[in-house]
């Protein structure tokens, strides 16, 4: 149960940092952004769960329907955002 909390803690300080250092990042980073740490957290808290109920298989599969699409929506966050600052 502590993963899942590390994790939302750890995205409200990269927000934080990203509105301190005052980086600007145009609506649709925002939003994939958004939708790749829900499903990382949402993960993460399925997968820690199932396996506190003694089913990893189950943690297994969700592990991989939602930790895969929270991986590729956080990457095309970062490569989009990297990019256009970069230009």
């Amino acid at each position: 149960m502590l993963f899942p909390t590390l994790l939302l803690i750890i995205g409200v300080v990269v927000v934080t940092m990203l509105i301190v250092k005052k980086v600007n990042l145009k609506w649709y980073e925002w939003l994939l952004g958004i939708i790749g740490w829900f499903l990382a957290y949402v993960a993460a808290q399925n997968y820690s769960a199932s396996i506190l109920e003694v089913e990893p298989r189950a943690a297994g599969y969700l592990l991989l329907f939602l930790g895969v699409p929270a991986l590729i929506f956080l990457g095309l966050a970062w490569f989009l955002s990297s990019r256009r600052l970069q230009a």
